[in-house]
């Protein structure tokens, strides 16, 4: 890669991109941006043509006012190479990258829990069962005593049953919410004469949101997805002090990133769809509660997806937003941001009753977590597919069609975007295996496997 520079504020980026393959023979080189022509055939007889790939990146070009040049020496190799226009904001340079994070997480602190409360016990109320995992792994070193309920009713239940020493309560959920719940609890159970610390938790962090929790009666709030170190210090400020031990010799230091930084996860994590595994084992805090959250996920999409659509199709928008309100908090928790901000749309469109919005892009949001439960039922056993449509035998050897022709021409992005596609659907179980193994081969770029396995 490299530039020229054309006036105060432009240069003209250069990008190229060689190999020391055969080579293509002058009279062969137009050939390559005709969709599905075939090169030497002679030479390549088993390879159907170039697929799309080249006349679309050609046509892309065009459009930034580019095009793709190509040189090549006939048994030596190709170059591929063009020329885009672009603007500088700032011609002061960067520095060194590689330097700069070598340092940002050299001064970086593993995490240790800063304190130990053995003899405490806290409840936690969220609906989500993903987001009482991963609360449950961020205090696993603490020795807390953890008890979890799914809904308020089950709340006011514990609550007159146990005594707690601080209550973690989210604000949205169904049936009784947050503001209900907690009045329920001041006046069935000793929360309100022991004057019982409710925390709030929420996935909407505003300007004055502190303020408006207190006015509801909570005694502050703490914001999904929850951070280990502000957990604990939240922990630290309302716990009973006689209950808070600290860990054996001074105190560790403060939790930090750098934990994920070192941490190992499965190869397959790195797959998954639209989901970022650093940003997800940062919010975790460790491998086995991010992986516990990931299974969480599996196991709870499946009948979020159809609870979600059974809603919209019912036009109870109440409940519609509560859902994907719990879509929000709980795709960011494990790093699919992108899931996360279009269910935070959605949100607003129910808040709003915008059902032009929640019309057209409810589908997208479906589909896409129909991909991504169907990528965590191939990795944890206990979730299934039964929320997805089913794709049936002459559709499926059509996408298998499909993949084979791209797959002749390695045209990697096709091929993984047929795959992307069929994961969107149930696959017959007869056909299990061989989709399982045709996307292993088609993530490790196997050709050979891959046409094999989708001509068989």
């Amino acid at each position: 890669m490299s530039f020229e520079k054309t006036d105060g504020e432009h240069i003209a980026l250069r990008v190229s991109v060689a190999d020391t393959g055969i080579g293509i023979k002058d009279e062969d080189i137009q050939k390559l941006f005709s969709a599905f022509e075939r090169i030497e055939e002679k030479r390549n007889r088993s390879i159907e043509g170039t697929g799309l790939g080249m006349s679309i990146t050609r046509q892309l070009l065009a459009l930034m006012g580019s095009q793709l040049e190509v040189e090549s020496v006939y048994g030596k190799g190709s170059t591929f190479s063009f020329v885009v226009e672009q603007k500088v904001e700032s011609w002061s340079e960067l520095g060194d990258f590689a330097e700069a994070l070598r340092k940002a997480r050299a001064a970086r602190r593993r995490y240790h829990e800063r304190f130990t409360a053995p003899e405490a016990k806290i409840l936690v109320v969220d609906d989500t069962p993903l987001n009482l995992k991963v609360i449950r792994g961020l205090l696993k070193q603490t020795r807390l005593g953890i008890v979890t309920a799914e809904s308020g009713a089950e709340a006011v239940s514990l609550a007159k049953e146990q005594d707690f020493d601080v209550i973690f309560l989210d604000y949205r959920m169904p049936g009784m919410d947050g503001i209900e719940t907690l009045a329920r609890l001041k006046e069935e159970s000793s929360v309100g004469t022991k004057n019982i610390p409710v925390i709030c938790l929420t996935a909407n962090a505003v300007s004055g949101a502190r303020e408006e929790y207190l006015a509801a009666g909570f005694s502050d709030y703490l914001t999904k997805p929850i951070e280990s170190e502000r957990l604990e210090t939240m922990l630290m400020d309302y716990l009973p002090p006689e209950k808070l031990c600290r860990p054996d010799g001074a105190p560790g230091p403060a939790p930090d990133a750098a934990a994920a930084d070192n941490a190992v996860l499965p190869g397959w994590v790195s797959s998954l769809s639209g989901v970022d595994s650093a940003e997800g084992l940062k919010n975790c805090g460790s491998p086995d509660t991010y992986l516990d959250a990931l299974e969480a996920s599996a196991e709870s999409l499946p009948d979020t997806i159809g609870t979600i659509a059974e809603l919209q199709e019912a036009a109870d928008w109440k409940n519609y937003t509560i859902r994907v309100h719990a879509i929000k908090s709980s795709m960011r928790i494990i790093g699919a941001s992108e899931l996360s901000r279009l269910a935070e749309r959605l949100e607003a469109a129910g808040n709003a009753q915008d059902t032009g919005c929640i019309a057209s892009d409810t589908p997208v949001l479906l589909s896409q977590l129909r991909i991504l439960a169907a990528e965590l039922a191939d990795v944890f056993p206990g979730a299934d597919d039964a929320s997805l449509t089913p794709i049936g035998l002459p559709q499926l050897k059509e996408a298998y069609a499909g993949i084979a022709e791209f797959a002749a021409a390695f045209d990697a992005a096709s091929v993984d975007s047929i795959v992307q596609s069929l994961q969107g659907y149930r696959i017959p179980d007869e056909e299990k295996q061989r989709f399982a193994a045709v996307k292993k081969a088609a993530a490790q770029l196997d050709w050979t496997e891959l046409s094999r396995l989708v001509k068989a």
